[in-house]
């Protein structure tokens, strides 16, 4: 169940006063080898950041300033009534797939010096905006493809992450697979490798092997087209997408 709603909000930076549309929930049904969920109905991607159409400041959601909600019923219908009328003259911000905001806000963390998972995530969720631009539903093929460029430093950014803290299985088999979407083949078996050796003697890993052994068997064969894991396997062949 999806809920859109466009709201005034204020740019914590510049501090002015455009609207925004904001997406409350959404669910998905099927996944891509490479760990992206597949959207049914509407595409959450792009309603899930912001960007300040004054000063092109980027954030998530929560990170501007919305008015109070109201306390009473009467007190909302006042409210309602006066920022819709707000909204015709207000700005609109200008996100179109998601994935540069990402981008943006991964480049700020760094200098922030966050941790690596949450850039390395972040950046990951640009890429996955960029795949998932146009897409209408779950059964129809990917539409856009974003640059080896941009697959290689999505794989970089995860490699490091999971260096840095490898208990963050995941970026590994990641790291993997965007290295094979990019056409890195003897990078993408390198960190294949990496995996599975991290996951050795474990009961329940992020990743089974069964799958690893698949998308493995694809960079032998020089693939680097996106995969779709079968809807009724999925469940099996993932758990935990919260990596």
């Amino acid at each position: 169940m999806t809920t859109v709603n466009t709201l005034p909000t204020t740019c914590p930076k510049c501090n002015k006063r455009f609207k925004a549309t904001i997406t409350f929930s959404c669910g998905y049904k099927r996944i891509t080898t490479d760990l992206r969920p597949l959207y049914w109905g509407m595409n959450p991607m792009p309603n899930r950041v912001i960007r300040c159409p004054f000063c092109s400041f980027a954030d998530f959601v929560n990170g501007f300033i919305y008015d109070p909600p109201p306390e009473t019923v009467e007190d909302y219908q006042e409210y309602y009534k006066r920022f819709r009328e707000e909204l015709k003259d207000l700005k609109r911000s200008t996100v179109t797939n998601g994935a540069s905001e990402r981008f943006d806000i991964a480049a700020r963390y760094e200098k922030e010096g966050q941790p690596p998972e949450i850039i390395a995530k972040i950046f990951k969720e640009g890429v996955d905006a960029i795949r998932m631009s146009g897409q209408k539903s779950t059964l129809t093929p990917t539409l856009k493809v974003p640059t080896s460029e941009i697959d290689i430093k999505c794989a970089r950014k995860c490699a490091h992450a999971f260096e840095s803290s490898p208990k963050n299985l995941a970026f590994a088999y990641i790291a993997a697979e965007h290295y094979r979407l990019a056409g890195e083949f003897d990078l993408a078996k390198k960190w294949y490798q990496i995996y599975k050796d991290a996951i050795k003697n474990r009961e329940d890993p992020p990743v089974a092997l069964k799958l690893v052994n698949r998308v493995e068997n694809e960079a032998l064969k020089g693939n680097s087209k996106e995969l779709l894991i079968e809807e009724e396997m999925a469940s099996i062949f993932v758990r935990g997408l919260n990596f």
